[in-house]
């Protein structure tokens, strides 16, 4: 298993400290004395049903030492991880800059488009960039500006998957993205009622959510994590689990370490990314 200090020099070898994000969650804030073993017990026991999971991280767009110890950690465990990346906050300069430091052709990283801006056109509370509030003019606009940028930079590293900033979207979003020649979604939910009959897009779902939980108190924010997670292993299909590394401090990688050792290390519990869920035709 990586040790945490030798991530943290593989990311920066003057960086002082881990990354401090202004928003934590409160799970990551305090991690109970027997997190390790709590954790190992419920994949443990999750194992004998064979889930599969994938991972996504969330928010690319620029580079941090919290996203270059993340890449590290999923290269050192050889784990795919699918690359949600927002194109307006991409450029040429940018991809060059994770060029230095990582194979941008690597098939470990399934690099896709998040969104177009990551803005929030809602007024009803509830956040998204794509769905009710904009139609289906100004959402294809978006969508096809973001796919021509990133098509641009990554070129045939990009993966024609779409993820929604805040996973929402609808309809309209869905008939956009399947004209637009888009195999599949990945959102936190099931694909919006009506569209079955009319839209062919796979949805790569998540399932847990690592790092923007709302609960308040540690202690049971673990509890409830260790739950959602144990549900989620038990389902049928391939098990999504979002990243958002810039909410990541010492705590949150710690943890995600040791998950992805115990994933490596316990037989039963597979492992599959996006592009080979299009190739196999399964979600």
């Amino acid at each position: 298993m990586v040790t945490l200090a030798n991530l943290k020099e593989l990311a920066d070898p003057d960086m002082s400290g881990f990354p401090r994000p202004r928003k934590v969650s409160a799970v990551w804030k305090s991690l109970p004395a027997n997190w390790q073993a709590r954790l190992e017990e419920v994949l443990r026991r999750c194992a004998e049903r064979e889930p599969v999971v994938f991972f996504r991280a969330d928010d690319v767009g620029a580079y941090s030492h919290a996203f270059k110890m993340l890449l590290n950690l999923f290269r050192f465990y050889e784990i795919p991880l699918a690359l949600a990346v927002v194109p307006a906050w991409m450029s040429a300069k940018r991809t060059e800059m994770f060029r230095s430091f990582i194979d941008l052709e690597n098939p470990l990283w399934n690099w896709h488009q998040h969104g177009w801006r990551h803005v929030n056109w809602s007024r009803d509370g509830k956040k998204a960039e794509f769905g009710n509030w904009r139609t289906k003019d100004q959402q294809w606009n978006d969508i096809l500006k973001g796919k021509r940028k990133l098509e641009g930079l990554f070129r045939n590293s990009l993966v024609p998957v779409f993820t929604p900033p805040w996973n929402r979207l609808d309809l309209n979003t869905l008939g956009a993205l399947q004209q637009l020649g888009f195999a599949a979604v990945s959102i936190d939910g099931p694909i919006p009622r009506g569209a079955k009959q009319s839209v062919r897009l796979k949805n790569f779902r998540i399932y847990i959510d690592l790092h923007t939980r709302k609960s308040e108190n540690p202690g049971y924010a673990y509890d409830e994590l260790m739950k959602n997670l144990e549900n989620a292993l038990t389902r049928k299909g391939n098990i999504g689990i979002m990243i958002h590394h810039k909410m990541m401090n010492h705590a949150a990688f710690e943890f995600l370490n040791y998950f992805l050792y115990l994933i490596r290390s316990i037989p039963g519990i597979g492992i599959t990314s996006f592009r080979e869920m299009i190739e196999n035709d399964r979600e």
